[in-house]
């Protein structure tokens, strides 16, 4: 398992498996687990992005935002509450994401 903590790790770590011929699964903040799509079979490495939580810009007007993989619901709304917008990213069942 790799933990990275900014894109230029992520980038190394897939430059690695590349060379090695190695599989990879991404892994977020934990809904992964609900699903099955973090049971990496055969050579393969599972790529936990939790570390990964920064929130890169909100545009309200626009009604996006752009968030690192680990960013969770619960960060983005208090971002989103912090700025005034009037706008929340909902509910997702069973997971507290944003991606």
């Amino acid at each position: 398992m790799a933990f990275p903590a900014g894109n230029s790790d992520v980038v190394a770590i897939v430059d690695v498996c590349r060379q090695h011929r190695v599989a990879m699964v991404p892994y977020g903040t934990g809904t992964g687990g609900v699903e099955g799509g973090v049971v990496p079979g055969g050579e393969a490495i599972c790529i936990a992005l939790s570390a990964m939580s920064a929130i890169i810009g909100v545009y309200a007007a626009d009604r996006y935002a752009v968030v690192q993989a680990g960013v969770t619901r619960k960060q983005l709304n208090a971002r989103l509450a912090e700025m005034g917008t009037g706008l929340e990213f909902p509910v997702d069942p069973g997971a507290d994401t944003c991606h």
